[in-house]
């Protein structure tokens, strides 16, 4: 009689998981005692408990455990196997059914007992920890799989047992096959496009708990089921292997970028047996006994999707010192070879060793069959396929002499504006799928191939076959980045393919060239996140393609600081057009022609350029400027970006002349868009006491738009690196533990700046800090200074010294204790009335970053707190304060024998801007740890009525600093605030001489003296919303007039148009008569910066 056995088990899988069945006997009936050392098969049967057990699927190939940061993966479909999206790991670890076939020692199926069907809900699997003794080479590529147990009766006697899962048809459409044990293994399986149909399993039992994993099935075991017998033990496998990818870039040159879309596994098997070695076509000669061929290719529908859409910038990207080694999904960071990551699977095809796979094997520089990738194609030029899909291949070499092999194929985009090499283009990496990286070709079920992508130098010569077409034409970086700062350069490098022509000129042209801001889609912009700045001017310019001579970019170097003149209407267009010779051409700012020789060409005065030749390819690196700080000051054009939340646009032209060559041979031309990056502020410069050593943390930061509440980090497109490049006398500060550090392309900027050791209360020490970020293209630096006391910044003529106090004044005889405190505002010698930064404030809130006309009223008041007193608190009016006529002298502080403490004049102040350069943004003082992420904190440094004060937060204004190397006084620096509010200035009501306009009150706290309200004129639209731009003023202690008999009386910063200038009595003035004449009690309110004039050793 039959004996039908069928118990169903649950069996939960994961990814890369084969299956172990154990065995163990529990208990058994009637069991008869049988002579010691007989084997005598006796009547009856047992009870055993079958324990199935996952093995851990075997990592093969290359593994790569660095982590990066995120840089994402697309999902469609979830990656379930059943859509063209690669399938999740753990999709491979689906348990549909689970036959337990027994045969007899001959390999014949038992006809006494049926093949059990294993019932899957009666039986609930559990996890179990794997260790590397569990995989067959040690090196399991998982951390856990399942485990179930289920108990069955089975007769005494010798069996072949086996164990078949996800099989589902099993004992219907192969009922004949499963006759024999060699039937059975003998089974072709067929490629299904859904994972489902891929996951067949197989294994056999054996009475001991032996290792069974590397045998492939091809040794199997009898099973003797005797009385006392405890265990029964399989592994399954599954028939199916996988394929995970990770990218590693640390071998890639600066500024070079690989973009990745995708990722497929081609020439595929179609199919192999369920129970040997399997391969397409037929198996080497010495392993016929091993391999069974026979199979075909095909190809899969799968494919691992990094980036979708055609704009590669929106791909994730693998760049120098940083892999693309993890992607966030489903609110976890997942590694790309981790166990549940999204593969590729494939079925195994074991096509033995070959060839190596290096591009270069014999490791003499060049690549060994250049022309492998080059393919058959139709009269249309698309590529021939074979019946089968495969492609159809002119050499062999293109799958290293393995035509039958399954290989990858990683398509992205390549780009590369390194200075030596300037090139882009759609990209292919295909590599040969083996169970090493250098001459096996065998893809073996049940393996989990971690396979990286390490790119090399110009990250498209990797050991991968690379299908790249470096074409004829110009290859030009785009887009290229500069910096926000006046005066500054970067590098244009051309790569030129010439086809075999001989180059007789270069020329670059900037075709557009803009004043404005750059705001991309702007009017679909939500009006609160719009700039109102004079777009209709930059509309009727053409957006920098009609006028540009006031934009910002030159290809001639920049010699000045400021284009003198006056003339508005054709000032600037004659000094940006006029004829310049280099040495070999003419040129001007906007146009340039430069020579395609060998070496370096160009001029001092002009700038210099670099050319070198090889075969048919010419390399240039055409330096491009930023143009003076001031283009005809009163237009208000300038180099600097002034603008925090937004570049500036220009577009730069490249184009060849052939000898000889005709019109019609021409290159096409090709353009470039370079952009002034966003002028960064925050933060600017650090300050200590002269006993205070807390470090401070940097990292550069910039705002998304000029109303913007919070800053953002930047990240550098291209590599970046910090280093002290003026003072750090005793080397009182370090970088990150010495003097440079540096950082890898698309990593924020950021480091510490630690102080070493203090200084003597009457010393002060200095150092700048030079950033270089956007493949080091752009520049911002960053004054330190440790000590308060008074420093000397030039040499000054006569028998007087002077030295600049650290603090602004807090009252008429005393000042701050921080140069990030802006201290009082005075009216025009009146000290005994200071006024109270804490006054200085809006009602609608402490700080804006754009506002209207009418916002500015709220900063009046009825009565403001007089700096300094308490106990009674003072509160005078504006009035009431008063201020002394413009031809009084406020009196000095101190008249020490040899140092005398005054205010300075206009005189003083010019001699320290023409001495000096400027730069602009946040200072952080005594504690402050780190940059703020807000305008607040940024920003609002300020007391209030009791003194309190949050001593985290930072103070824009204006940093003076010793540029010149050479200079004794190089690197030193003072720090100009211009108040939390951003206006350090109130004003009288009135009009202001005979240009402006009249000042809607007394009091109103506003930088700008002659506008309240927009100027709408085409000749200076950069001052198109002064009324609301930042700046401060500063009292000098006397009219000084100048050569052309202008009275100034102080100090002008205007912190938007970078300008830091001597002011007219006028501008700090109201309620002028008709006649000009000034009234006594009229005057503005302005800080106070003193200086001490010391006599001469």
């Amino acid at each position: 009689m039959k004996k039908f056995i069928s118990d169903k088990i649950l069996c939960v899988w994961r990814a890369m998981v084969w299956c172990a069945v154990a065995t163990a006997v529990h208990s058994c009936a009637d069991e008869p005692i049988l002579p010691a050392g007989a084997d005598v098969i006796p009547e009856g049967e047992t009870e055993v408990t079958a324990e199935v057990r996952f093995s851990p699927m075997i990592e093969a190939l290359t593994g790569d455990d660095g982590k990066s940061r995120s840089n994402g993966m697309e999902f469609e479909g979830e990656g379930d196997g059943e859509s063209t999206v690669a399938p999740k790991g753990d999709a491979m670890g689906q348990l549909s059914s689970l036959y337990i076939l027994f045969y007899d020692t001959e390999g014949n199926l038992c006809d006494d007992i049926e093949p059990m069907e294993v019932d899957l809900e009666a039986h609930k699997p559990v996890y179990e920890n794997r260790e590397p003794a569990d995989a067959t080479n040690g090196v399991p590529a998982e951390s856990r799989t399942l485990c179930v147990k289920f108990p069955f009766m089975l007769p005494f006697g010798d069996y072949r047992v086996y164990a078949v899962a996800n099989m589902d048809d099993l004992l219907t459409a192969h009922a004949e096959d499963i006759k024999t044990v060699t039937g059975l293994r003998d089974i072709k399986l067929e490629w299904s496009d859904r994972m489902s149909g891929n996951c067949e399993m197989l294994g056999y039992f054996t009475t001991e708990k032996a290792d069974t994993r590397g045998m492939n099935f091809e040794t199997d075991n009898v099973v003797k089921i005797r009385p006392g017998m405890r265990l029964l033990h399989a592994w399954i496998r599954r028939a199916v292997s996988k394929l995970t990818i990770d990218f590693d870039g640390t071998g890639l040159r600066d500024n070079v970028y690989v973009y990745i879309k995708e990722a497929r596994v081609y020439d595929i098997a179609d199919g192999c047996y369920l129970g040997h070695y399997s391969c397409v076509g037929k198996p080497a000669d010495d392993r016929r006994d091993e391999v069974s061929g026979g199979f075909g290719l095909t190809q899969s529908s799968h494919v691992l999707m990094y980036g979708r859409g055609e704009d590669f910038h929106n791909w994730p990207v693998v760049v120098k010192d940083a892999h693309l080694s993890t992607y966030e999904h489903e609110g976890k960071e997942v590694n790309y070879h981790d166990e549940e990551a999204y593969c590729l699977p494939f079925y195994e095809n074991m096509q033995g060793p070959g060839m190596m796979k290096y591009q270069d094997a014999d490791s003499d520089g060049k690549v060994d069959f250049p022309e492998a990738g080059d393919y058959e194609v139709d009269e249309n030029g698309d590529q021939l396929l074979n019946p089968d899909g495969s492609r159809k291949w002119m050499y062999q070499e293109a799958k290293d002499s393995k035509p039958n092999g399954t290989y990858v194929e990683v398509t992205g985009y390549y780009e590369s504006n390194n200075d030596n090499y300037v090139s882009k283009g759609p990209i292919k990496f295909r590599f040969m799928l083996g169970k090493n990286v250098a001459d096996n070709y065998d893809c073996e079920r049940n393996h989990h191939y971690k396979l990286t992508l390490r790119f090399h130098g110009n990250g498209n010569d990797a050991d991968w076959h690379i299908e790249y077409d470096d074409a004829e034409g110009i290859h030009l970086p785009n887009p290229l980045y500069i910096s926000y700062l006046y005066n500054h350069t970067t590098n244009l490098p051309i790569r030129i393919n010439t086809g075999g022509r001989k180059i007789k000129e270069i020329r670059a042209d900037i075709i557009s060239n803009n004043w404005a801001p750059d705001i991309p889609g702007y009017d679909q912009l939500d009006p609160k996140d719009r700039l109102d700045y004079y777009r209709d001017v930059d509309k009727a310019g053409g957006f920098g393609t009609k006028y540009p001579w006031h934009g910002f970019l030159s290809l001639v170097k920049t010699t000045h600081k400021v284009i003198e003149g006056a003339d508005l209407d054709n000032g600037n267009r004659l000094y940006y057009e006029k004829s310049l010779w280099d040495g070999d051409f003419n040129i001007s700012r906007g146009h340039r022609s430069y020579l395609a020789t060998s070496g370096e060409h160009g001029s001092d005065a002009t700038g210099k350029y670099t050319v070198t030749r090889s075969r048919n390819v010419v390399n240039a690196v055409l330096p491009i400027y930023t143009r003076a700080k001031q283009m005809i000051v009163t237009s208000g054009y300038t180099g600097n970006n002034p603008y925090v939340g937004y570049e500036r646009k220009a577009v730069v032209q490249v184009s060849v002349v052939f000898e000889g060559g005709r019109p019609e041979d021409a290159l096409p031309v090709a353009t470039t868009e370079v952009y002034q990056v966003r002028r960064i502020e925050n933060p600017k410069g650090i300050f200590r006491s002269h006993n205070n050593t807390d470090p401070f943390h940097v990292k550069l930061m910039t705002l998304e738009r000029e109303s913007a509440y919070n800053f953002d980090e930047i990240t550098s497109h291209g590599p970046w690196r910090a280093y002290i490049v003026r003072g750090n006398k005793d080397g009182f500060i370090n970088i990150d533990g010495g003097t440079e550090t540096s950082g890898a392309t698309r990593t924020p900027i950021e480091f510490d700046v630690n102080f070493t050791s203090t200084c003597r209360e009457d010393e002060s020490r200095f150092a700048i800090i030079r950033v270089e970020y956007h493949n080091y293209s752009c520049v911002h630096l960053i004054f330190v200074r440790q000590g308060e006391a008074p420093v000397k910044m030039y040499d000054s003529a006569g028998n007087e010294d002077v030295y600049w106090h650290t603090y602004n004044m807090l009252t008429g005889n005393s000042v701050t204790d921080n140069p990030v405190d802006e201290g009082s505002l005075f009216r025009f010698n009146k000290l005994e009335y200071p006024i109270d930064a804490s006054n200085n404030r809006y009602t609608k809130q402490s700080i804006w970053a754009v506002g209207t006309a009418g916002d500015f009223k709220t900063s009046l008041k009825n009565e403001y707190y007089i700096a300094g007193t308490n106990n009674p608190k003072v509160y005078k009016g504006w009035n009431e304060i008063g201020s002394g006529s413009s031809s009084d002298t406020i009196a000095a502080l101190s008249t020490a024998a040899d140092i005398k403490s005054l205010v300075p004049t206009a005189d003083d102040f010019m001699m320290l801007r023409n001495s000096t350069e400027q730069g602009y943004g946040v200072l952080y003082g005594d504690g402050a740890l780190t940059v703020a992420d807000n305008i607040d904190d940024a920003y609002g440094y300020q007391r209030d009525s009791d003194g309190q004060v949050n001593r985290s937060r930072g103070m824009r204004g204006c940093f003076v600093y010793v540029a010149d190397e050479k200079s004794d006084y190089s690197g030193r620096n003072l720090f100009f605030p211009i108040g939390a509010s951003g206006y350090g200035h109130r004003k009288e009501i009135g009009k202001r001489s005979s240009w402006g306009v009249a000042e809607i009150a007394s009091g109103i706290l506003r930088y700008a003296s002659g506008r309240v309200d927009y100027y709408e004129t085409d000749k200076s639209p950069l001052f198109y919303d002064l009324f609301r731009r930042q700046g401060a003023t500063y009292w000098g202690r006397k009219i000084i007039k100048d050569n052309f008999n202008n009275q100034n009386l102080g100090l002008d910063i205007n912190y938007f148009t970078f300008d830091f200038n001597q002011l007219g009595q006028t501008s700090m003035w109201g309620n002028w008569t008709s006649g000009g004449a000034i009234t006594k009690d009229n005057s503005d309110a302005c800080y106070i910066r003193c200086v001490d004039y010391r006599r001469k050793e």
